[in-house]
């Protein structure tokens, strides 16, 4: 069996390269590494290969539906801007730990979801949540770190008056304004944001939809959900849970996931049960409290 090694590195790349493959060998794990610069078919992982991914979420999203579609194993060193897959799965954020992981972990079978045709794996967002995404990395990087999110998020709120959608949904469906819509396979988004309730092996998806409110009202109903780890009740909030939705608005909004433009409205979601083998740390647990398997 072989195992393959995919990063995104674009500066230094046979340095870095080089680097990652020493790390990954006093692991005990040999790798060929694979060119990020062709396109993703042009390798083909055997069943239960390891594909050890150094790179964001950008690149774990590209590279997913091709391992889960070789039925191979992903682990991510996470090494992008965000690194909320990594996050979500508890992978450690330091490249030598989570090289352990690659090595010693478990394998765990997640969920993956779809927008329309293309593959994503923590959360897409409508509205003024695609705003904030793109500016997020940006702030990250002159050092506001996981707190970019709360800070950008806040100040677009102030310029923004919401959108005309609709929300269809296994029960039916439900017409309104909204600042944001957001739907959830993973629970992590943002850099470290957590999408409380979401959980990548149940075989659901969470849809959370913001209604426009006063900026008070909406600090207030962030700190809550901050406290009690779950949106709190509020005539503000649409929480839905189910295995589909479609979004359709009379303009064609910007939909991203995992930090990239995705797609625009109509937009349709669904999940794909345990589609995408992973490694994680032995000891990992779901949000909801049980061991995945």
């Amino acid at each position: 069996m072989t195992d393959w090694l995919i990063s995104n590195d674009r500066s230094g790349q046979a340095r870095k390269v080089e680097e990652l493959r020493a790390q990954l060998a006093a692991v005990g794990l040999e790798v060929e590494h694979v060119d990020p610069e062709l396109p993703v078919t042009n390798f083909a992982p055997g069943k239960g290969e390891r594909v050890i991914i150094a790179g964001g979420d950008g690149t774990v999203r590209r590279y997913a539906a091709h391992v889960a579609r070789h039925d191979a194993v992903l682990t991510v060193l996470p090494a992008g801007t965000g690194n909320d897959f990594a996050r979500g799965l508890r992978i450690p954020l330091d490249i030598e730990s989570a090289c352990r992981v690659a090595a010693h972990g478990v394998v765990r079978t997640l969920d993956m979801a779809l927008l329309d045709e293309k593959t994503f794996l923590n959360v897409a967002h409508i509205g003024f949540g695609t705003e904030v995404s793109r500016h997020v990395d940006a702030e990250q990087k002159r050092g506001w770190g996981r707190f970019a999110y709360v800070r950008t998020l806040f100040g677009r709120l102030r310029q923004s008056r919401g959108f005309k959608a609709s929300i269809e949904h296994p029960g039916g469906r439900v017409r309104g304004r909204w600042l944001q819509i957001s739907i959830a396979n993973g629970n992590s988004f943002g850099g470290g944001q957590q999408f409380f309730g979401a959980d990548p092996f149940d075989g659901q998806l969470d849809l959370l939809a913001i209604r426009p409110r006063s900026l008070l009202m909406l600090i207030l109903l962030w700190l809550r959900a901050k406290i009690r780890r779950s949106p709190p009740p509020s005539e503000a909030l649409l929480k839905l849970r189910g295995e589909r939705f479609t979004v359709t608005g009379n303009r064609r909004l910007t939909v991203r996931a995992d930090g990239e433009h995705l797609g625009n409205l109509p937009a349709s979601f669904a999940v794909q049960p345990s589609a995408l083998q992973v490694l994680v740390d032995a000891d990992f647990h779901t949000k909801s409290g049980n061991m995945v398997g």
